[in-house]
């Protein structure tokens, strides 16, 4: 069973048709390569598998080192800033990067795009419908999850479930973002 389907859209003219139609609860993410699966750069590491605390030294690590290299105000104060940041610096994350614009997600599909690849890849998710998917996961696993207005988990839900995926076996994808957010981001 399929979980989604492929549009192509054969010009930019298409493309801009499409994009002037989206949805406000749509998220996008542009990939050179439409053979590619949505995966984080940690998946595709397999570093976890041969260094399981990998993550929690990372972030340690990043920690102590950071204030030499950042201002006070871009210091992160939660764990879920703390992956924002090392993910944009291109440390290994379990963070996999969304737009709330297609033409942002357009930019990064043709960016790195190569003439030996027949087609980019504009993933297109439906942030609500991930929003109440996970609700339902979460149920009796994780106690009280808590989101914004605009139906994503807040930093605090992110930490218990990294905290409970360490310790369980609980695995899922879930729409998220920091509460505080600075330009790195």
């Amino acid at each position: 069973m399929s979980y989604y389907k492929e549009i192509p859209l054969e010009n930019w003219t298409k493309f801009k048709h499409f994009a002037e139609n989206t949805r406000l609860e749509w998220i996008f993410r542009g990939q050179s390569d439409a053979n590619w699966d949505l995966s984080t750069t940690l998946e595709r590491s397999n570093i976890i598998e041969n260094f399981p605390g990998f993550e929690d030294e990372l972030v340690t690590d990043f920690k102590g080192g950071a204030k030499f290299y950042l201002k006070d105000e871009q210091l992160p104060s939660t764990l879920l800033e703390w992956f924002s940041m090392l993910q944009h610096f291109g440390a290994p994350s379990r963070l996999l990067d969304f737009s709330k614009s297609p033409y942002i997600a357009a930019f990064f599909a043709f960016e790195h795009a190569s003439l030996d690849v027949d087609k980019v890849a504009i993933w297109v998710i439906d942030k609500i419908a991930y929003y109440q998917r996970a609700m339902y996961y979460f149920k009796g696993k994780i106690k009280k999850p808590t989101v914004t207005e605009s139906c994503t988990y807040d930093d605090a839900t992110f930490e218990k479930v990294y905290e409970k995926s360490k310790a369980d076996d609980i695995n899922c994808v879930f729409p998220v973002e920091p509460l505080n957010i600075n330009q790195r981001y």
